[in-house]
């Protein structure tokens, strides 16, 4: 019984293992096909690049019918499968075609392999023999099977079929040494006989314990063979890759090269088309702008037509009132008592009266001229403006056009350049893989030779067995034996029972002391796991990216017998889904469009969803739109509008000249279907014919030199109007009535008083000063310093600063009435010309006064506070006016003085606003200045010193 449960039990392990090896390799080799397959079928069809496959086993037997002794090597074939496919290890073809290990996924094609019986002929494929062997039992995979499936001849199989016979001497040996004779080159039917069943039990049991632990040896060589067989696919599948990841590496790498080109070229194409409708825009902002600026200098030079006859009206008007006043005065010395010249006066009266009505009239139409002239100016300035910024923006433009050309043309020749895809060589990984793949090749052949050594010896300790049970069912029949010997002999019932009772006491015995053989069982788990290790049940909506190796841990239990688990971590990661709209744009015929210039969208088709699913598990879903574009069809016109200057259309042109013509005016009207139509509208003016009367007056200065400013000019005389024709271009006349009026320069004597820096009476004060470092004396000062219209700057400087006292409700300080107090205050402004500081040159002069000597009884102003400034006033700005000058010099002291030091002032920061707190805040009521003025080419440079302080009277 014993002998069955082992035998069955070795008969199902091996039946396991090579279902299971059977299984795994055809899974391995489906696997390997359809991951190929994959790659085959997921290749872009523009690629050029050959994809290396292997060949599986089967295709090779395939090719291996019955009867045929030879077989060409293929593209696609490696030494391990031919030699699996012909049983020869793949190391003895490997020698035989002079390759080293390391190379059997590396073959010759074309070389072919030719059997003969155990003969083998490897020839290339000239026909040269380059190998050949005799090939013997060690060069089988398989010893069972034949090489290359011939089919042996009735002698061969007969000798194949025929056992060995054993010549070792057949001597029975001892009892002891019966466990370790029963070899597996030992006969079969030699019966080595225990001296009784105890023996012969005590030595089955030490059989079945060394063919259990046999057993064990070979499940785990299986095992490990399996394993073996597992990363050598695998490694066969990597190798797989890695021939074509060089490839596939290319392509996608100029692919991804081209479509970023793609999007140069599609960008720069958009830039393009951008800045040329960018164009468009700016020639007619261009073309409107010089309209404009066209239209502002026609409405100058009508307001300065105007403009320049109200001049001559106003001027006439002012002669005639001058000349009625000059009557009326030298009427009036001789009137007395004369009714005549009484009467005269009157009238002359009346007529001066209208006159000046007139003069008034000429004068609002000079002003509102003036301001037309303006306007019209300020309007043409800004059409100029926006002329010049229009042709710079257009030229801009232009200049990014010719760009945008060159970047377009330089990224579509880029593009055109890119090379095709190349056929990679076997790179350096698929190299290193190789060699891994001999290793395993190798442990599988030596792990073959032990499980085949293993089930030998399984096979001898069972025939063992089987011969030990023999032994054992013959002492019990042996027992059997005598008790019917006892019967027959007449022996007592007792006595037969006690003789079988010890034998079955015996054999009790025995069973019951037979060891418990430990039995170890394999479990295999599988834990499924995330990318952040967390543990998954459900893989649904995952994919599965790596496999641990087994990990072996083994648990021994209570009776001896070991549980061994290999654990295998699976990781999965979540699939994740990416979703992309593309637009495909087409015209009418279906056909693609890069470039949508010139189109017109038409209609636009509902989103096609496609879902691709990636190498790594993930999806993408497109979303797919077919924009359809009409080409869009120019028609295009011309139309001629002819309008009056004031923009009325004209029907009939009769007494009017043509005076322009405008740039056709681009206008562009877009149909329902995209279409447009183009017009170019051209509008020509045309002006009415007339006369045109025009009064123009030309001043001018005694030397004939035409004056633009009659300021501080007096006229002398007036001639009579000159008329001139002029025919215009557009056809009008224009009459012009010249009167040319005389005037010449008023002097303004202050001004004129006025010295430059150069003059030497300036330059010896300077150096008086300067470098002698010597007061300047009341003499010297009334020289210089007009004391009158330093009087004059004070006048303007005091309102000035009775209001700000005013307004912050400060002592009103006034004017002092000292007049000897502005003499000597002239002397500091003097000095401070030369010499910006409060305190007063050192030296005295040798001769001269600088106190003013006061009559008894007159008030004497007491300076009690001083200040100094330098200022410029520009000379076009005084306009040769001694008032204006005054007023001028006066504001600019207020600002340097009080305005600029108001806030410090205000806060009680002398440091800041010392002048302020001086004048302002001093609560004095007598103020004294004067300003000493020197000529500096345009401007005027201006010393000034101001005094605040009580007044007393003089004893």
């Amino acid at each position: 019984m014993e002998k069955i449960r082992v035998n069955h039990l070795r008969d199902h392990v091996e039946q396991k293992y090579r279902a299971k090896l059977y299984r795994v390799w055809r899974t391995g080799v489906l696997l390997t096909i359809l991951l190929l397959g994959c790659i085959l079928i997921s290749a872009p069809e523009k690629t050029q690049a050959s994809v290396w496959q292997a060949n599986s086993v089967e295709t090779i037997k395939a090719k291996l019918k019955d009867g045929q002794n030879s077989y060409t090597f293929e593209s696609g074939d490696t030494f391990y499968n031919i030699g699996l496919a012909v049983n020869v290890k793949w190391q003895t073809l490997m020698e035989l075609n002079g390759f080293e290990e390391g190379s059997q996924y590396t073959i010759p094609v074309g070389t072919t392999i030719k059997f003969d019986g155990t003969k083998l002929t490897v020839i290339d494929e000239n026909g040269s023999v380059i190998g050949e062997r005799k090939l013997t039992e060690k060069d089988k995979i398989d010893p069972a099977k034949p090489f290359a499936n011939q089919t042996l001849n009735p002698t061969q199989s007969e000798k194949a079929q025929k056992p060995q016979t054993n010549t070792a001497d057949k001597k029975t040996s001892n009892a002891g040494k019966s466990g370790q004779a029963a070899a597996a080159n030992e006969p079969t039917n030699q019966t080595v006989k225990p001296l009784d069943k105890a023996q012969a039990e005590k030595e089955k049991q030490a059989a079945e314990a060394e063919r259990q632990q046999a057993a064990k040896e070979k499940q785990a060589a299986e095992k490990e063979r399996q394993e073996a067989e597992r990363l050598k696919q695998a490694a066969e599948q990597r190798l797989t890759e890695a021939l074509n990841k060089e490839n596939d590496k290319t392509y996608r790498e100029l692919e991804a090269k081209q479509a970023a080109a793609a999007v140069k070229v599609a960008e720069a194409q958009a830039n393009y088309d951008g800045l040329t409708t960018q164009l468009i825009g700016v020639e007619q902002k261009v073309t409107e702008a010089q309209a404009a600026q066209q239209a502002a200098q026609t409405a100058l030079s009508t307001a300065q037509t105007t403009i320049n006859a109200a001049s001559l009206n106003q001027a006439n008007a002012q002669q005639r009132v001058n000349d009625v006043s000059a009557q009326i005065s030298a009427l009036q010395g001789q009137a007395g008592d004369d009714t005549n010249i009484q009467a005269q006066l009157e009238q002359l009266t009346q007529q001066l009266a209208a006159a000046q009505g007139e003069l008034n009239t000429y004068g609002a139409q000079l002003a509102a001229a003036q301001q037309a002239v303006d306007n019209a100016q300020a309007t043409y300035n800004a059409a100029e403006t926006a002329f010049n910024s229009a042709v710079a923006e257009k030229a801009s433009i232009e200049t990014a056009i010719a760009q945008a050309q060159n970047t377009l043309a330089a990224a579509q020749q880029v593009l055109a350049d890119f090379p095709n895809p190349s056929i990679a060589a076997i790179s350096e990984e698929a190299k290193k893989i190789q060699a891994e793949l001999a290793q395993y090749d190798s442990r599988i052949t030596a792990l073959d030779q032990q499980i085949n050594d293993l089930s030998n010896k399984i096979q001898t300790l069972n025939d063992r067995i089987a011969l030990l049970d023999q032994i054992i069912e013959g002492v019990i029949t042996e027992a059997n034996t005598v008790e019917t010997k006892g019967q027959e002999a007449g022996d007592s019932a007792a006595d037969t029972e006690n003789h079988i009772g010890k034998a079955s006491d015996a054999a009790e015995e025995v069973e019951n002391n037979l060891p418990h053989i430990p039995v170890n069982v394999d479990k295999f788990v599988t834990i499924m796991v995330d990318e952040e290790g967390n543990t998954i049940t459900d893989t649904a909506g995952y994919v599965k990216v790596t496999a641990s190796q087994p990990v072996k841990s083994v648990e021994t239990l209570a009776n001896g017998d070991t549980v061994t688990t290999y654990t295998t971590t699976e990781t999965y990661r979540k699939i994740v889904n990416t979703e992309k709209e593309v637009i495909i744009n087409v015209d009418e015929a279906g056909n693609v469009l890069n470039n949508l210039a010139g189109y017109f969208k038409i209609k636009e088709s509902e989103p096609v969803k496609s879902v691709e699913e990636l190498a790594n598990g993930d999806t993408v879903t497109t979303y797919t739109i077919t924009v359809t574009y009409h080409k869009i069809v120019n028609t295009e016109k011309e139309v001629i509008i002819n309008v009056d200057e004031a923009g009325n259309v004209l029907g009939n042109l009769a007494g009017y000249f043509k005076i322009k013509e405008s740039e056709p005016v681009k206008s562009v009207e877009e149909l329902a279907n995209g279409d447009t139509i183009t017009t170019y509208t051209t509008t020509v003016i045309y002006h009415k014919i007339q006369n045109i009367n025009k009064y123009v007056t030309k001043n001018v200065d005694e030397t004939g030199k035409e004056l633009s400013d009659l300021t501080g000019y007096e006229k002398v005389s007036e001639s009579q109007p000159v008329k001139t024709i002029e025919e215009l271009a557009n056809g009008d006349t224009v009459t012009t009535y010249t009167t040319t009026i005389t005037y010449k320069k008023l002097t303004d004597p202050i001004i004129e008083a006025i010295k430059s820096a150069n003059d030497a009476e300036i330059q010896a004060i300077q150096d008086h000063v300067a470098n002698s470092n010597t007061k300047v004396t009341v003499e010297q000062a009334d020289k210089l310093v007009n004391v009158e219209f330093s009087k004059e700057v004070a006048k303007h400087f005091e309102k000035l600063v009775q209001e700000e006292q005013e307004k912050y409700g400060e002592t009103k300080v006034s004017n002092t009435k000292d007049d000897a107090a502005y003499r000597e205050v002239a002397e500091r402004a003097v000095e401070v010309m030369y010499n910006f500081s409060h305190n007063r040159p050192t030296n005295n002069a040798s001769d001269g006064t600088y106190v003013i000597a006061r009559e008894k009884g007159s008030e004497k102003m007491g300076f009690w506070t001083e200040n100094i400034s330098h200022t410029y006033v520009r000379k076009s700005d005084v306009k040769g006016d001694s008032s204006i000058l005054a007023q001028l010099i006066a504001q600019q002291m207020f600002e340097q003085y009080i305005e600029n030091e108001r806030e410090a002032g205000r806060l009680g920061d002398y440091t800041n606003g010392g002048h302020y707190i001086n004048i302002i805040q001093s609560g004095f009521s007598d103020m004294a200045l004067a300003v000493f003025i020197i000529d500096a080419d345009d401007y005027y440079k201006v010393a000034t010193t101001v005094c605040t302080g009580p007044v007393s009277i003089v004893k």
